[in-house]
């Protein structure tokens, strides 16, 4: 009888995957949103992570990341979102996220992200 392996993860898929959640735990962040007008979208075997796009240009990996945010300031958003996609991309595979494109594609005004706990 011949046992069945898992399939080795796409490499790419894992690092949008990885993205995926590092851009969900920036606070402000509800959802991500899987593009206005066209589908960003990482696919992987049966799957896809919509919302990241991934390009592999000499030296970097580019990334396009689209998100539905709370009512929050756009800069300061920005920062921690390309802070967080940046850092991701290099602890994943090493190399630098460039470019951080990044599409806010909704904004739903009155939700305010949770403040983050306070530290004793």
């Amino acid at each position: 009888m011949i046992e069945e392996t898992p399939a080795l993860e796409d490499p790419a898929f894992a690092l949008a995957d990885a993205i995926r959640s590092a851009v969900l735990a920036v606070p402000g962040v509800l959802a991500l949103s899987p593009g206005v007008g066209f589908v960003e979208a990482t696919y992987g075997r049966n799957r896809a992570i919509y919302g990241v796009g991934l390009q592999r240009e000499p030296g970097c990996i580019g990334v396009n990341v689209h998100v539905v945010v709370a009512e929050e300031p756009i800069p300061h958003l920005a920062q921690h979102l390309r802070r967080a996609v940046y850092a991701r991309v290099q602890t994943e595979c090493g190399l630098p996220a460039e470019p951080i494109n990044l599409w806010i594609d909704d904004m739903h005004l009155g939700v305010y992200a949770p403040s983050p706990p306070e530290r004793p």
